[in-house]
């Protein structure tokens, strides 16, 4: 029977964080290296996607976005849950650690050249930080269970068993259901948030997010 330990559970989950912050100073790093009509491009793209959000307009309706992000998260952690199905697969879970950090960095550090107010920036990095702690979760799950299978193949221990591969498919299911709470908290709370914050006295909409 495959299980982990705390001290295999830690050493998983830093080498699964480990790679994902990696990847996300480098995305951020990335950001700040844009040029002026490349910055410019951005936050324009950027002040039309939250204004859609604030306005619930065409630009950006909760269920696409719920759908959008939903289905974007789905797609990549089973790519990197599948990392974990054989011996080899780790490089494919890292791959894919390494692409999430490096999007969300590069995403978050737009934002925070983007958005003078920390409070709203913290409301629109929230979906995105939760989704990649979640993402790295599943990651060092997948990075272990494939180690395991590759030690297996050496001699060194057992092959994992019909109930630890229905145990990693029940986990999938369960980052599912959390991605859909993520998605729904990007699509629904973080525009009533940003409503709130505009709403709040002395900040306005152009303190929130001045186009």
């Amino acid at each position: 029977m495959f299980t982990w330990s705390p001290a295999r559970a830690r050493s998983w989950l830093a080498a699964s964080g480990g790679a994902t912050l990696a990847a996300a100073l480098a995305g951020a790093l990335g950001a700040a290296t844009l040029s002026g009509p490349l910055w410019a491009a951005l936050h324009q793209a950027l002040s039309l996607y939250v204004g859609g959000l604030l306005s619930g307009g065409p630009a950006a309706p909760p269920a696409g976005v719920w759908r959008a992000a939903f289905g974007l998260d789905l797609r990549t952690a089973a790519l990197a849950w599948a990392g974990g199905l054989f011996a080899f697969g780790w490089a494919l879970t890292l791959s894919v650690l390494v692409a999430e950090g490096f999007a969300v960095g590069f995403a978050l550090a737009a934002l925070a050249g983007a958005v003078p107010n920390p409070a709203a920036w913290l409301a629109a990095a929230f979906p995105a930080l939760a989704a990649t702690c979640l993402m790295a979760g599943l990651g060092a799950v997948a990075l272990s269970l494939a180690n395991r299978q590759r030690e297996s193949r050496r001699g060194r221990h057992a092959p994992p068993t019909g109930t630890t591969y229905g145990a990693y498919a029940f986990l999938l299911v369960l980052a599912a259901l959390g991605f859909a709470a993520v998605a729904l908290l990007q699509a629904y709370g973080l525009p009533a948030a940003l409503r709130l914050l505009a709403a709040s006295p002395g900040l306005g909409m152009r303190g929130l997010w001045p186009v």
